[in-house]
């Protein structure tokens, strides 16, 4: 008889809407339950069968067993998902500890404190008298530090880790750049931090980061899976710094590939910084701000308001007056003006004349020359 192959090429994708018809996961568990009641049944059944050809007493007892599931009582209605993964364990990895991510094992000395560096250059930076007992006792002598990392999908894969988060009632699931796991014990029994002290880790990790924006590494959150409530905990925001180059080694088989890449990387990092420096060239830098004074209430104050058309600027840029007015009101509004100390002697009763016009004008960068006019007489101030 011949192969009889049926080969599909390019199928069609299903919609969204026929996901979320079948996303039933209550119905795929009774399904499930289902069948394997029905293989348990013919199970007993075979085992009946086999009975009664040996001994009747035998058959009697398999009738028994049979009975049993048949009379028994009827089946606990059907769970729902939540209700069944409640029931499941919280970090449950699918195969053999054997390929999941392996702790490392390093000793510390109580007392003093340690540092220590994973191969994968990772550092872990443990203070002295860090550790204590379940009574809040310090503990002395040597003490077994447990540490793994996990790194990608796989990994959490693997290690049974579960990558939602739940957030004002909806749940999101994880990007990790990268998890550790950290235990300690003492003589074989688990120890706890001690109030007020922390391991220090600085975790080394792979991230994939956008071509145009390879000096700003992205943002991500710190969490800690807390195992008795079942869920992520939000604790700091990141603090990510970029390691030194790869040290390429010379018996690498990918080594003139790893050369052409980073010399691709250094280039681009050289034309961003001279596309950068261009701009800020051609960005004039900004005035650095005078420094504001109390106003001296021995001295007169005026208020000014440059658009209101009672203010005439000295033209001294080509007819743009009203650009500089505009530019005063900007720089100056709300701003209590005083006659300067260096101002000409003036009579306060200049105060109490409707003056016709005035004039302003900067002598420095920071007092103006103000100068009021009517048609039979003029003062001039600095403010």
């Amino acid at each position: 008889m011949g192969n009889n192959y049926n080969f599909r090429f390019n199928p069609k994708l299903p919609s969204r809407e026929d996901i979320q018809r079948h996303k039933d996961f209550g119905a795929l568990l009774r399904r499930y339950k289902s069948q394997k009641d029905g293989q348990r049944t013919r199970r007993l059944r075979r085992l009946r069968v086999i009975s009664i050809s040996s001994a009747a007493a035998a058959a009697i007892a398999a009738i028994a067993i049979v009975l049993g599931g048949v009379f028994s009582a009827p089946n606990k209605p059907a769970l729902t998902a939540g209700e069944y993964f409640a029931g499941q364990k919280f970090i449950q990895p699918p195969l053999a500890d054997e390929v999941q991510p392996q702790f490392a094992s390093f000793r510390v000395n109580a007392n003093q404190g340690g540092v220590y560096e994973y191969p994968s250059g990772s550092r872990l930076v443990v203070p002295a008298a860090a550790f204590a007992d379940d009574r809040g006792r310090l503990i002395e002598g040597e003490v077994d530090i447990r540490y793994r990392e996990m790194h990608d999908y796989l990994d959490f894969f693997l290690a049974g880790i579960p990558l939602t988060y739940d957030s004002a009632g909806i749940q999101y699931h994880l990007e990790s750049a990268g998890m550790i796991e950290i235990y300690a014990e003492k003589d074989g029994q688990p120890v706890q931090l001690a109030p007020g002290k922390n391991i220090d880790v600085e975790l080394v990790s792979e991230i994939i980061v956008p071509s145009l924006n390879l000096k700003a590494p992205p943002r991500y959150n710190i969490y800690q899976l807390d195992t008795f409530s079942r869920e992520w905990l939000y604790q700091d925001v990141d603090n990510i710094q970029f390691v030194e180059d790869e040290i390429l080694e010379e018996n690498d088989p990918l080594l003139q590939y790893k050369r052409e890449l980073l010399g691709k990387y250094d280039a681009i990092d050289s034309r961003a910084a001279e596309e950068l420096h261009a701009i800020e060239s051609a960005i004039p830098k900004p005035v650095e701000p005078l420094r504001p004074y109390r106003a001296d209430p021995g001295r007169p104050t005026l208020e000014l308001n440059f658009l209101d058309g009672s203010l005439n600027i000295e033209d001294t840029r080509n007819g743009e007056v009203q650009n500089e007015l505009a530019k005063l009101q900007q720089m100056y509004k709300g701003v209590i003006w005083q006659i300067s100390p260096s101002s000409p002697a003036f009579d306060e009763r200049a105060f109490s004349v409707s003056w016709e016009s005035v004039r302003i004008r900067p002598v420095n960068n920071r007092d103006y020359e103000l100068t009021l006019i009517h048609p039979q007489n003029q003062v001039t101030l600095i403010v």
